[in-house]
């Protein structure tokens, strides 16, 4: 739960920053499968998984 709410505040691309992972995709690396994102600021926030 601590986690849902670190992505609630910060966003999962913040989350994972931390070990290079972005499920919403970065560059040319596309986003993960049934991973739905929005942008919002200077971050995304992962609105579904």
């Amino acid at each position: 739960k601590a986690l849902n709410e670190i992505k609630a505040s910060l966003g999962w691309r913040v989350v994972y920053s931390w070990v290079g992972d972005d499920p919403c995709g970065d560059g040319d690396l596309p986003a993960w499968s049934g991973v739905t994102c929005t942008d919002q600021g200077d971050y995304r926030v992962v609105t579904e998984l």
